[in-house]
């Protein structure tokens, strides 16, 4: 969730996506594939392979373990609630435990979520403590202990980032930023993007026009209105010969070029032979493409996995459901493509956390849970 005031440079493939609606305007797995070689006149591989089946299967039943134990302890952590056209905090009960008061209310992230009233920006504790004054006028979620916050100096917006405790940690000197993943930001200057560590040490020049998250130690960047990759040292590695490009997930990222999106390699080479009008990364082992108007999703051998069918294409799978769009209405699927929550909302954004926020066709903004529980209730 990214609750800013100001929406930063276009994101690549951004042409409709669900989270062009928000409290405010902002700034913005795997399948498993199996390949065993058996070799039925060696017991002692037969003993092998069992071992390593067993040593799966018990790695696989820990992780469903901590899933769950991570669901349902994040579920105890209380969560943005809507009453009238104010916001609190409740239980996954609906009872509430922090009074509605916020014009805007965020998840929490590192025990801290940022609320709104009157235009200015904070941050509450889980007891609603406001241990971060609402005296800015942007904020975002923490990420990595650091959150992205903006002041108005000398009557221009500008971005800087604080601690938990509120403390600058990197002056409010710029002209927008993006929030800290794999501990670097891209921050802009003088118009041009730029790269700073969590010490605000800048190793990239300021030349790029726009430069996304790093991930899987790439970022993409955009220079003379085409695409390419720099690494976590700011080095060139992927030249900047696309139309659009997007992050970098198990080692492949979905580019376009001359009207088609494809995936490439951290090489830059192309690792699958098939043709798209758009593509999102992958995400749980899927990645959602849109062929002939039509968005689906495919696996990691670029088989279809769910059927083309679907009117948006800006999503991915996140905590096991996609958010997709049909007959003009968004709803979540799980990876088999069964309907979870029915398609009846005009937006939504991805699950995070086991939250989803939403608007209706009469333009209430509220939050679900990944059951499809409205935390929404008309003022008494």
């Amino acid at each position: 969730y990214q609750p800013i005031a100001e929406e930063s440079d276009e994101e690549p493939f951004n042409l409709e996506t669900a989270e062009s609606f928000s409290f405010a305007a902002r700034t913005d797995g795997k399948l498993e594939t199996e390949s065993t070689k058996k070799n039925d006149s060696s017991p002692q591989i037969k003993r092998n392979s069992s071992y390593f089946r067993s040593l799966a299967a018990a790695c696989l039943l820990l992780l469903s373990i901590f899933a769950t134990g991570f669901s349902i302890f994040s579920k105890r952590v209380p969560i943005p609630f809507r009453q009238g056209d104010k916001f609190g905090y409740s239980k996954w009960s609906k009872q509430i435990v922090i009074g509605a008061k916020y014009d805007a209310a965020f998840p929490f992230a590192e025990k801290r979520a940022v609320v709104k009233n009157a235009d200015k920006f904070g941050f509450i504790d889980h007891a609603g403590r406001e241990i971060i004054p609402l005296e800015y006028d942007a904020a975002e979620s923490f990420a990595d202990g650091l959150a992205k916050v903006a002041k108005t100096i000398d009557g221009r917006k500008k971005f800087g980032f604080i601690n938990i405790h509120g403390h600058p940690i990197i002056p409010l000197v710029y002209e927008d930023a993006r929030s800290f993943s794999e501990d670097l930001a891209a921050v802009k200057a003088n118009g041009k993007w730029s790269v700073i560590d969590r010490e605000g040490n800048q190793f990239v020049p300021f030349k790029y026009d726009w430069i996304d998250d790093f991930s899987d130690g790439l970022a993409a960047v955009r220079i003379e209105n085409k695409y390419g990759y720099i690494d976590k040292s700011g080095n060139p590695t992927i030249a900047p010969v696309f139309d659009r490009a997007k992050k970098f997930f198990d080692s492949r990222a979905p580019v376009q070029k001359d009207g088609k999106a494809f995936f490439i390699d951290k090489s830059g080479n192309e690792s699958m032979p098939f043709k798209y009008e758009t593509a999102e990364s992958f995400s749980e082992g899927l990645a959602m493409v849109t062929r002939q108007g039509k968005s689906g999703f495919i696996d990691e051998n670029g088989a279809e996995w769910i059927p083309f069918q679907y009117e948006d294409n800006q999503s991915g799978f996140s905590e096991g459901l996609a958010v997709v769009k049909l007959g003009g209405k968004y709803g979540f699927i799980d990876r088999s493509g069964k309907t979870v929550i029915p398609f009846k909302y005009s937006s939504a954004e991805q699950i995070k956390n086991n939250l989803s926020l939403v608007i209706t066709d009469d333009g209430k903004e509220f939050y679900i849970g990944n059951d499809g529980t409205e935390f929404y209730s008309p003022a008494p």
